[in-house]
């Protein structure tokens, strides 16, 4: 393994373990909508528990079935959307996650840096937000 490499699997790990999970039983706030995606690339599954108040994210939780790169991806996601506008999220791009990972991580697993985006996108259209 290069220095690259061990840096790769070092950044990721480290977002994935570090991602703060929630099951559905623990929502008890009927404030937070929830959103479920599987994704059909990779067959990682997440829950969203968005709660906003009509226009700015107030809160968000998660829970995912998947690999450690769609956790990593799903943590940077939850932590940069707290707090901003729906407007604001119907703004982000593909390319926008995979920036954020600031890794490459190929293309065959490139779709699963992408199960959050599905997600939150999911919750914006239900929302009939769009950009």
């Amino acid at each position: 393994m290069n220095n690259i490499d061990a840096l790769y699997s070092e950044h990721i790990l480290n977002l994935a373990n570090n991602l703060v999970t929630t099951r559905e039983s623990e929502i008890s706030d009927d404030k937070y909508v929830i959103v479920k995606y599987n994704n059909p690339s990779c067959g990682d599954v997440i829950n969203l528990y968005v709660k906003s108040d009509g226009n700015i994210i107030e809160d968000i939780k998660v829970n995912i079935d998947g690999c450690v790169i769609s956790k990593a991806s799903t943590h940077l996601l939850i932590d940069s959307i707290k707090g901003k506008s729906l407007e604001e999220l119907s703004h982000l791009m593909p390319y926008d996650m995979h920036n954020m990972l600031g890794v490459n991580v190929g293309e065959m697993r490139a779709p699963c840096v992408l199960t959050p985006y599905f997600a939150l996108r999911k919750y914006l259209e239900e929302l009939h937000v769009t950009n």
